[in-house]
């Protein structure tokens, strides 16, 4: 059995050949409460909560939410209409470790390819020489790990963010439609990118325990979803 050490919230474990076994290190509330890449003071959290509400104000006038409940699939099953399917990545810990919110997106794009062996996997995120190493590599490395042929993994150290992701995997499947994994908190603004691109793409989040962070990480998507919108207008006025 093919075996492969690698850290969870700080320590080894041992991953086998079978998703079982990955899943049984998933995070519990309590223990995603002391763990995330960010480690701000607590009154900065307890502000994203109060604010979150007005906050959501922001992607409702865009048109966010509409292009999210458009293109999310309810289960992974969905996945087997899709040739192509694009993971975000996830910010590592300082140490290079994984964190939480990683081990959810793995856990719901392996699940896809449960669904779907034929699927190919587009990684995108950070290189090598990111601070924190890059989350692409760690990414990829699970899935040969699990099985998936290495032939139907691609790392797309060019999407270091969510529209540079969705502009290179635009250029890669032609027109074709593809299955998008990330977090809960995250696809609003990622089917946001994809309907403003004209891109032909369908959602999968992964079920996030929802704490302060993750609260955070939503109050935080309202502003950068601002940003979405003027990534996508240069694009659209260029066009």
């Amino acid at each position: 059995m093919i075996t492969m050490s690698y850290y969870i919230m700080g320590e080894v474990c041992v991953l086998n050949k079978t998703i079982e076994d990955f899943r049984r290190h998933l995070p519990t509330e309590e223990e995603l409460d002391r763990n995330t890449a960010f480690d701000y003071p607590e009154w900065v959290y307890r502000l994203a909560a109060f604010l979150l509400p007005a906050a959501r104000l922001i992607p409702r006038a865009l048109g966010v939410y509409r292009a999210y409940e458009e293109r999310m699939l309810p289960d992974p099953s969905g996945a087997a209409d899709y040739d192509y399917c694009l993971i975000l990545g996830a910010l590592l810990y300082e140490d290079g470790s994984i964190t939480p919110v990683m081990v959810r997106r793995l856990t719901r794009a392996y699940e896809a390819y449960e669904a779907n062996p034929r699927m190919r996997f587009v990684i995108a995120g950070v290189g090598p020489e990111a601070e924190r190493g890059s989350d692409v590599d760690v990414m990829a490395d699970y899935f040969e790990v699990m099985g998936v042929p290495r032939r139907q993994i691609f790392r797309d150290y060019r999407g270091a963010n969510s529209y540079r992701a969705f502009r290179s995997m635009r250029r890669r499947c032609h027109g074709r439609p593809f299955l998008v994994v990330s977090s809960d908190f995250h696809m609003p603004r990622c089917m946001y990118i994809a309907k403003r691109l004209g891109i032909r793409a369908a959602g999968l989040g992964s079920a996030e325990t929802f704490s302060k962070y993750e609260t955070f990480y939503t109050f935080r998507e309202c502003f950068a979803d601002i940003k979405a919108r003027a990534e996508t207008g240069r694009y659209l006025r260029r066009k």
